[in-house]
Formats: structure tokens, C-alpha cells, sequence
């Protein structure tokens, strides 16, 4: 029998224990969720391509995600602890020469060897003309994309991103490589034929493939480069392969992802005909085109490759409420998903937000609501869309309010569109607090006096509120 040596060391225990038993009452909901849930690979934050690291690892920790894209700097940030890292398209980070070649400019011999030794080549002209064209930044400079139909090009380019992904684990803040993903990741390649107008006006640049220049899809072989693959697109399924392998090994439970433009017309068309069909399709599928193609497009599904709950939306081209919630309720009908890849938006109708503190309270909340009830667990069958009205026991989307219960903790996020909005509490709960948020969703300033709450219903009753985000915490 244990054995106390004085009366305060008793009292304080008693005191500890009325505490947890006090506290674990009220925050019920927040330990069971907490407790229950693992990371989840589809649960990702993709801002890379713009943005603040440290404001995005507030967001990501605040939103409850589990994998962000790595952010130069994120492994030194204290808040990444605990979270894991995708590397977007990380051939690109781990180049002996620099991804954007500027042919207006002059270059060593070594550079130009190094240029010509790695990367794709059209023809046989003198460098940089001779170079295969990848995506302008401006009319002289343009990507270089690696030649995969070399298998020393494949294996310099994966030793290199396992290194590259190793140096950036912070293994005391379980800051992790969870893998990688890639924004346009067909097989041809990712080439262009000239530079593509401001905000891709016709007239500008087109996507290509090798063929453009050499009548098939291969890329220009000079006299003693031995080509490996008969056709590039062989090489970049190899590259795909050995990576995957690679990265499993260093990495165990590494995923993969990718965005096509289209799910199905710019992947599974693509590849379904190839015998390594299985293994070159990566973990989750994202569609980068506005619209609900990604699971209502049957020939996705049929290929039997992957399932809906392995699919979803990162469109950055439309800001409108309707649009967005039809996208988000279409993926919570069928447990797929809704993030960001890259970027907040500048294309469709999408302002080129610059940092997630620009992007609006609505449009950053209702790409929580799908994945939101995919991790609480909410059964298909619980979930409805009648194509204006998104329900589940734990959310709702409609033209006046947008707000979902967090997974974690189990505070109800919300943001009302409109002064006829109401929030539908969870039975047996009731409201204890209400918080204003601020441009990152989190607790600011005291909102109780905002609300209203007549029965188990809550309405925004101070209409300066509207569109900005808040957070309920309820309990049983």
C-alpha cells in the first residue's frame, strides 16, 4: 500500500484529481476524438508555392491538419512538431543546376555539360536551343524537365531526394517526410511550346509533348547517350517506381499524391492500358479543374485501381460560395476530399492570394467540412445534399452558414453567411463558450455576445460578424 508522508501531499493529490475528472468532463468530446483518431495522409494542408511558413503552420495546426507541403524553413519552426511534410514535385528541389535555364544568358562549360547531361534534350542544335522547353517563367526562361529515358538520370535524381528528404526531419519534433507530391504528373511530361500570356489568354503557350519535336515520345538522343526506356513516358514510370520503393524504405509509411488537371482524362486515360498501372498511381488522386469530375466521373472507379475515398479536390479556381460548397458537399457524399495543392488561387475566378491570412474565413472553413466528417466518421449514410443543403449530425452547408465540428477537440467552427444562419447543436450538448476568430481561424476576442441560442439552435445576432469565422466550444 502506498503511503503518504503528510496530509498536504494528500490534499494535493485529491485536488490534481478533481481537476482532471472536472476537466476531462468538459472537454469529453475533445479527449474520446483525440484519442481515437490517427494521422491521416489525406488530411493535408498543400500551400507551397506562396505564403508565409510560419502562418501556414499556425493554420495547418489550428485546422487540425496532419501533412503539410514543406515550406522552406518549416524544420526550424517549433510549431511543425508532430506533424509530417509532403515535398512537392521534389526532382525540382534536388537539381545539380538551377530548374529555370535562362537561354538570353551566357553558362560555364560545366553548367552546359550538366544541362545537357541531365535533361531532356528536342534536337541537336547548339545549347540552350537544343534544350526541350518545360514551363516559361518569362519568353527566355523556362523549366528543364530530367531525361528519364536515362536510368543514371533516374537514379542520381531519387538518391538525391532521399537525401534532400533526410536533411529536412527534425526526429526530436517529430517533424517527418510523409512522402511527396506532384502537380502535373503525366507521364509525357510537363513541356511547353512557347511562353503562355498572363492569365492564359488564348494565343499564349500550349502543353506539349516530345512528339511536338520529334514525332514521338522521346526525347532527343545524342551519339553515345545510351537511352534505357524506348519512350519518356516509360523513364517517368520508372522514375515513379524507383522512388516509391526508395522512399518506402527510408521512409515506412510514406504516401504518394499527385493533381492532374482532370482524374481521369489526365491520369487514369493515360496509364489504365499499362501492365504497372497499379504500381505508378500514388496513394490519392486530386483534381487541380473545378467540378466534381473526381468522383462522379464512373470511369475513375471502374478501373479498379482506386475507390472515391482516395480521390478529391484542390481546384484554386473558383472563390464563389455556391461553387465551393457543391465541391465540398459532393466529396463528403462520398468520403473524398477537399484541400489545397500549391496555391490559394490567381486563375478562374480565384484571387491570387498571396498568404492564407487574405483568404476568406468561408473559403478556408469549407475546405474542413468533408474531411472534418471523413475523420470524425460520420457514415455515408448519415450525410446528405439535395444540392443546396450539405447535413450531417456534426455539419452543415448552405447559402447562410458553413460550420463543422473539429475532430480533435470537438469545437464547432463556423462562419455565417447570413443573418438567417443557424447552427443545429449536437443532442445533449450545450454552448460554454463563443470566440471571434482572426484572419488564421483562431480564438481572438470573447463572440458570446454575438449569439443568440434559443434550444439546441445558435444565430449570429450581431451582423458585423458576418463572414468572419467562430468558435464554440460545447460540452455534454
Amino acid at each position: 500500500m502506498l503511503r503518504y508522508k503528510n496530509s498536504k501531499t494528500v490534499l494535493n493529490l485529491f485536488i490534481l484529481t478533481f481537476l482532471f475528472c472536472f476537466l476531462g468532463q468538459i472537454n469529453n468530446s475533445e479527449a474520446k476524438g483525440k484519442a481515437k483518431r490517427l494521422p491521416d495522409f489525406r488530411n493535408f494542408y498543400g500551400i507551397c508555392w506562396n505564403g508565409k511558413a510560419h502562418d501556414n503552420l499556425v493554420f495547418a495546426k489550428q485546422m487540425g491538419y496532419d501533412y503539410v507541403f514543406y515550406q522552406r524553413g518549416m524544420e526550424n519552426d517549433p510549431l511543425a512538431k508532430d506533424l509530417k511534410f509532403y515535398i512537392e514535385s521534389p526532382q525540382y528541389s534536388v537539381y545539380p543546376v538551377p530548374r529555370t535555364l535562362d537561354a538570353s544568358k551566357s553558362f560555364t562549360d560545366e553548367e552546359k555539360s550538366l544541362y545537357e547531361k541531365y535533361f531532356a534534350k528536342k534536337n541537336d542544335q547548339p545549347f540552350p536551343n537544343n534544350m526541350a522547353t518545360g514551363w516559361f517563367t518569362r519568353p527566355t526562361s523556362f523549366s528543364v524537365e530530367p531525361d528519364f529515358q536515362q536510368q543514371e538520370v533516374i537514379d542520381t535524381m531519387v538518391n538525391r531526394i532521399i537525401k534532400y528528404a533526410k536533411s529536412l526531419e527534425r526526429k526530436e519534433n517529430n517533424f517527418l517526410c510523409g512522402g511527396f507530391a506532384w502537380d502535373v504528373p503525366q507521364l509525357p511530361g510537363d513541356f511547353w511550346d512557347a511562353p503562355q500570356k498572363k492569365g492564359g489568354q488564348s494565343g499564349g503557350g500550349h502543353q506539349i509533348t516530345l512528339s511536338f519535336w520529334n514525332g514521338k515520345d522521346v526525347a532527343y538522343q545524342p551519339a553515345g547517350v545510351k537511352f534505357n526506356y524506348q519512350t519518356y513516358s516509360d523513364g517517368h514510370a520508372a522514375f515513379y517506381k524507383d522512388l516509391f520503393r526508395k522512399c518506402r524504405e527510408a521512409f515506412p509509411g510514406s504516401k504518394f499524391m499527385i493533381e492532374p488537371w482532370m482524374v481521369w482524362d489526365s491520369w487514369f486515360a493515360q496509364i489504365n492500358d499499362r501492365a504497372d498501372s497499379q504500381e505508378i498511381t500514388p496513394d490519392l488522386v486530386v483534381q487541380e479543374k473545378d467540378g466534381t469530375e473526381f468522383v462522379n466521373d464512373e470511369r475513375i472507379f471502374k478501373t479498379g485501381i482506386i475507390t472515391k475515398e482516395f480521390v478529391g479536390s484542390t481546384t484554386p479556381n473558383r472563390v464563389g460560395e455556391k461553387q465551393n460548397r457543391e465541391i465540398a458537399a459532393t466529396a463528403a457524399m462520398n468520403g473524398a476530399w477537399f484541400s489545397w495543392f500549391g496555391r490559394f488561387g490567381g486563375t478562374g475566378d480565384m484571387p491570387g492570394y498571396r498568404n492564407i491570412t487574405e483568404v476568406p474565413a468561408r473559403l478556408q472553413l469549407v475546405r474542413r467540412v468533408a474531411n472534418w466528417d471523413n475523420l470524425n466518421a460520420v457514415p455515408l449514410s448519415s450525410r446528405s445534399w439535395d444540392g443546396f443543403v450539405y447535413q450531417s449530425p456534426l455539419s452543415r452547408m448552405d447559402s447562410t452558414v458553413i460550420y463543422s465540428a473539429h475532430p480533435d477537440n470537438g469545437k464547432i467552427f463556423a462562419v455565417w453567411l447570413s443573418p438567417d444562419g443557424k447552427i443545429d447543436l449536437p443532442k445533449k450538448t450545450k454552448v460554454i463558450s463563443v470566440f471571434r476568430t482572426d484572419s488564421l481561424f483562431v480564438e481572438t476576442a470573447n463572440g458570446k455576445d454575438d449569439i443568440e441560442i434559443f434550444g439546441h439552435r445558435v444565430k449570429l445576432i450581431n451582423n458585423n460578424g458576418l463572414g468572419k469565422g467562430y468558435i464554440l466550444r460545447i460540452k455534454k
